[in-house]
């Protein structure tokens, strides 16, 4: 799961070593808060990986997140820790913007 600004392609080195030995997915996180779409939340975005992995029928994985990507496969871990065998976190943090909500609300606003 890529950081907040990327695309699936920046995994595409680790997903053509891996392939050999792995079934690898990378997604492209939807794009959530628009007037069309739901609200951009963490639950949310787990949601639809556990979406993308409902479509693809894998019944449980392992994840690897960067940054803000890492953040959404902690939340999936809580949400249902059945289906995650693992997680790889790269760059990641439990906490968006800090301590308080200064930074996420100020992120958020625009």
């Amino acid at each position: 799961m890529h950081g907040l600004g990327l695309n699936s392609e920046s995994f595409e080195p680790q997903l053509h070593e891996l392939s050999d030995e792995f079934n690898v997915v990378a997604w492209n996180m939807p794009i959530l808060g628009t007037t069309s779409s739901k609200a951009m939340n963490f639950n949310n975005l787990a949601n639809s990986g556990f979406q993308l992995l409902d479509s693809l029928d894998i019944k449980s994985c392992h994840v690897v997140g960067h940054s803000m990507g890492g953040m959404i496969a902690l939340e999936m871990a809580l949400i249902n820790p059945n289906r995650i065998k693992s997680i790889s976190l790269l760059g990641a943090t439990s906490a968006f913007g800090g301590k308080d909500d200064t930074f996420k609300n100020s992120f958020l606003s625009f």
